[in-house]
Order: structure tokens, then C-alpha cells, then sequence
């Protein structure tokens, strides 16, 4: 089913006064429309199915002097429409990234516009071997000696783990996607660190550094600040690109 999304661009004024506007708009309790005033936004405050209830939402909330956002799932930033880096080069003027086919594209550093930074939830499937060694009891007794019988199973074990991610928007060119585990860091020579976590800190440290005038943004590193974004009505586990697509529109 396709979703479309409405949000908040920004939150002003009193707390239970902006609650109380967004209930009114949307057709809500003020308990239910809390959570999705919180902080400073953006912040998603609806989604529906049908794309015209969707827009009848926006008009309310506009009509109440508060200024929405829309978009579609055929709008959200998807690995399809990102270019994920498996390495880079830290150049004077460029961020250098070549991706898994081996092609690669230069990014200069005064074009970037916005540094989005972030933590997403992997999942991988874990296939373990586990050996068992028993004593049979009646193999035991029928020879006088103890038997013991070996058996081999295979079992797949669900593993899940978080990764760091950061996000470099420039006008014109693909979203670069860094993310922790998947980037090789030769390219930092002696400033290399033992971990893929430091190195990642490290790149990550030198692009904000390199983007002077660039907007910066991490409140999805944490847990809490993606259910913000996404107002506590959609789980960030599975709806983190909806979160970072309502930032990358607005910031």
C-alpha cells in the first residue's frame, strides 16, 4: 500500500498550544498529537493511503498558521536514488568516493549543502554449526562400556547490530551514503585508527570541518531523536528513510 506522509516544518510557541492546533487540524485527541509537536521539527504528524486526505490534511493545518509538508513513498530517498561509497579520497578542494561497480564522482566541498548524520539498524542472518556429544544410556548398558553418539546441527540465528551513517547532500549530484562498515579507510594513511568506528569519526570529523557553510544535522544518531522526527507514529527500524527524506526536504 502506498503511503503519503504529512509533517510539520517547524514547531513555534507554546507546547499545548501547537498540540492543540494540530488535534484540531488532523481530527485528534491532544494526548495523541503531543508526541508529534515535539522539539523543533520537522516532524511527521500524519500518514494516509489515500493521497487526497492527505492534502484536505496539509490545507488544515496551513489553515491554522501551520506550515505543512507532504510527500509520497515514490518521493522517499532510497538506496536506489543514493550513491553508497565503498571508499573515498579527502582531497583539497573535493570529497573523491568510488562506488562498489568502481565508478566514482567528486563532490566539492563549497557545493555541499547539507551533512546529515545518522544510525541505522542492520540485520544479518548468523549460520552457526553446533556439535552435541551424549552418553546413550542403552548402547552403554548393552556393551558395558560408555557410547556416546555425536550429532551436527545447523542453525540460523537472526543478529541484529548499528551502524553509523552520514549522508552528503549537494545540488545536482547524487546523495553520497558513508556508512561505517562499508567503506574501506586506506585512503586516511597515517591517520588510520585501529577501528572502522574511530575512522569513521574521523572522516566524519573532516568533512564537517571541509564544509564550512554546510548545514549540519545528527539528532537521527539516536533512537529517540529518529521517533521524534517521525512523530511516534511510525517505528524508526522500519521507517528510518522516511525520517531522513522529511529532513533532507526541509533542512
Amino acid at each position: 500500500m502506498e503511503c503519503h506522509y504529512v509533517a510539520v516544518r517547524r514547531h513555534e510557541g507554546d507546547v499545548e498550544e501547537r498540540a492543540r492546533r494540530v488535534a484540531e487540524a488532523l481530527g485528534l485527541s491532544l494526548y495523541e498529537a503531543r508526541p508529534r509537536v515535539q522539539g523543533r521539527g520537522p516532524t511527521l504528524v500524519a500518514v494516509f493511503a489515500d493521497p487526497a486526505a492527505a492534502a484536505t490534511a496539509a490545507a488544515a493545518l496551513a489553515a491554522r498558521g501551520i506550515e505543512p509538508v507532504v510527500f509520497g513513498d515514490d518521493e522517499i530517498e532510497t538506496d536506489q536514488r543514493r550513491a553508497v561509497a565503498r571508499s573515498f579520497e579527502l582531497g583539497d578542494d573535493a570529497l573523491e568516493v568510488t562506488l562498489p561497480d568502481g565508478l566514482g564522482f567528486a563532490v566539492p566541498f563549497s557545493r555541499v549543502m547539507l551533512v546529515l548524520r545518522g544510525t541505522r539498524l542492520l540485520h544479518e542472518d548468523v549460520t552457526r554449526v553446533v556439535r552435541d556429544v551424549k552418553l546413550s544410556v542403552g548402547k552403554s548398558m548393552a556393551v558395558g562400556l560408555p557410547v556416546f553418539t555425536r550429532t551436527k546441527t545447523t542453525k540460523t540465528e537472526a543478529k541484529e547490530s548499528r551502524e553509523s551513517f552520514c549522508h552528503v547532500y549537494a545540488p545536482d549530484l547524487a546523495v553520497v551514503a558513508l556508512r561505517e562498515s562499508a567503506l574501506r579507510y586506506d585512503s586516511l594513511g597515517a591517520l588510520k585508527e585501529p577501528t572502522a568506528t574511530a575512522n569513521f569519526l574521523r572522516l566524519v570529523e573532516q568533512i564537517r570541518s571541509r564544509c564550512g557553510s554546510a548545514r549540519w544535522d545528527d539528532r537521527l544518531c539516536a533512537r529517540p531523536g529518529q521517533v521524534q522526527t517521525l512523530g511516534g507514529i511510525r517505528p524508526p527500524e522500519e521507517f528510518l528513510d522516511v525520517a531522513v527524506t522529511l529532513l533532507a526536504r526541509v533542512l
